[in-house]
């Protein structure tokens, strides 16, 4: 057999041979550099080019992503040296087919705080049954990828995850062409935390002419979470017993800790913030000083309203149930409470003033005027799902529609099924699509049985995948074949007066206003504290 080489800008590499979960083949190549490893001194700092390598890189094994505890195991791994990606194309350049084909880049979320592009989360045999190429992206997160310090001249600016990102995208501009994909046509999928990367790199200058459509999932630049506080370092020094206020200093400090010791503190500072909307979170993305590589200079939203941004289309949306990712520790808060929980301020987002009065106006709407009991969980957790999800997603569409002409899709994932393994993993047993969920059925992994054919699930899949993919070549999921019997329903696009959307589930059926009533009680308080 033939090996599989590459040659790349910074050298060549050797992937492998792989098949989909049709038993068709494609090719892949693991732990490509797209960026100088960001050690020692580069740690904290803005992402340098990739140096060039002697001989031919093996590219036929996984690597590590960013250092992080291990959903499935909860062991500690990874490393600082994660600045890399995987490429997986149906074809290359020296095969019979080598017409250039659509890109997918996509970038993994976990709130920031974890997780990596590998395949066993982020498997590529569903995809690669279309024609395309597609690209999964490692970056930093936590500390090593979201710190700042005041001091410009230090060189610690913030949003160094999202930059990676970026750096990513150049990339793939120099570089996909060599696996057959097309540079001029790339479409930058976020999921979760990935999704307000991803939202705020196409809200930035930086991505000028680098992507070409958009796809967000259950996140945004306008969620809760996507910009936050900038004294996140200097509290990552407290933690690790830094004295003084130098910031030179502290910053020599930090560099010289082990990459272990940074994330226990990351850790400690992350423990009062994490999962509450009232708290603004440390180690997230800012709003950066005007400089000339920042990605994300103003508030999102006035962005969006000026329209100053590469408009695309965009297909976005969530499952039915993002709520659940708090299934438990909800749970454990009604346990702890006697089956009632009376303080309600991690309800209030810390964005909107008179905790008090939107507190009562909560128990109003939700809980019929009463506090929450055991047998209102589906409801305390659908504030959960309004606040973080259907509100900020639906807010940003509308605000997007004004300012641009471009299609934008939205979707509502409500299939339970046997892969449905991210709410496995947060420890939801209801039968619901839990927050992630869609996932299941765009990348294979490692803790779903296979895929029994002609079954519920394998059709969710090839609908999906379809859909998707659809959307990347063409920048409209409905594609060009009307007579299509897999996808039997019109998907349109947001109107500004009509909200439509796609609620896949064992079938797909086409509707109106998702979660309207909850959208607009949070559009109320955000237009009464404006």
């Amino acid at each position: 057999m033939n090996k599989i080489l590459v040659s790349l800008q910074q050298g060549l590499i050797r992937g492998k041979l792989s098949r989909n979960y049709k038993n068709g083949t494609f090719y892949s190549f693991f732990g490509i550099p797209y960026a100088k490893p960001p050690l020692g001194k580069l740690r904290f700092k803005n992402p340098e080019p990739p140096e060039r390598w002697i001989g031919t890189l093996n590219a036929t094994t996984e690597k590590d992503g960013c250092i992080s505890k291990n959903i499935f195991t909860r062991k500690l791994e990874g490393s600082e040296d994660c600045l890399h990606l995987n490429v997986y194309t149906p074809n290359l350049n020296n095969s019979q087919s080598s017409s250039l084909k659509p890109v997918i880049v996509f970038v993994h979320g976990h709130g920031l705080v974890a997780g990596n592009a590998k395949t066993e989360l982020h498997g590529p045999d569903f995809f690669l049954t279309e024609d395309i190429v597609l690209v999964t992206v490692c970056y930093r997160y936590g500390a090593f990828g979201f710190s700042y310090l005041e001091d410009q001249s230090l060189g610690v600016n913030g949003n160094q995850g999202i930059k990676d990102v970026v750096m990513s995208l150049k990339w793939v501009q120099q570089n996909i062409r060599n696996f057959c994909g097309d540079p001029n046509n790339v479409t930058l999928f976020g999921a979760s935390g990935g999704a307000g990367i991803a939202h705020h790199i196409m809200l930035s200058s930086l991505c000028n002419g680098m992507i070409h459509k958009l796809i967000l999932h259950g996140g945004c630049s306008l969620s809760l979470w996507a910009t936050s506080r900038k004294d996140s370092l200097t509290k990552l020094g407290e933690e690790l017993k830094f004295v003084g206020e130098n910031e030179k200093r502290l910053l020599e400090f930090l560099q010289t800790k082990s990459a272990i010791s940074i994330y226990e503190g990351q850790k400690k500072v992350l423990a009062n913030s994490i999962i509450s909307p009232n708290v603004q979170k440390h180690f997230f993305p800012i709003i950066e000083n005007q400089l000339n590589n920042s990605v994300l200079t103003e508030d999102p939203k006035l962005i969006i309203s000026k329209g100053n941004y590469t408009k695309v289309p965009i297909l976005m949306g969530h499952t039915s149930d993002e709520g659940f990712i708090f299934g438990k520790e909800a749970e454990r808060r009604f346990k702890e409470n006697s089956g009632v929980i009376t303080n309600l301020d991690d309800l209030v987002p810390y964005n909107l003033k008179d905790s008090k009065g939107i507190i009562e106006k909560i128990k109003k709407f939700y809980f019929n005027g009463n506090y929450p009991k055991e047998k209102d969980l589906y409801k305390y957790l659908q504030v959960k799902s309004d606040i973080y999800c259907a509100h900020p997603l639906q807010t940003a569409i509308k605000a997007h529609l004004i300012t641009q002409s471009l299609p934008i899709y939205f979707f509502k994932f409500a299939f339970h099924g046997k892969l449905n393994l991210y709410k496995k993993i947060q420890g939801v047993t209801k039968p619901v699509a839990s927050h992630s969920d869609e996932l299941c059925y765009l990348f294979r992994m490692f803790g779903n049985p296979e895929v029994e054919e002609n079954s519920d699930e394998d059709l969710t899949i090839k609908r999906m995948v379809k859909l998707w993919t659809n959307f990347a070549k063409f920048g409209n999921p409905n594609g060009k074949n009307i007579n299509d019997d897999l996808i039997n329903v019109q998907w349109d696009p947001v109107e500004l007066n009509k909200f439509n959307y796609l609620c896949i589930d064992k079938e797909l059926t086409a509707g109106v206003n998702p979660d309207e009533d909850g959208v607009k009680f949070w559009e109320d308080f955000y237009k009464d504290n404006n």
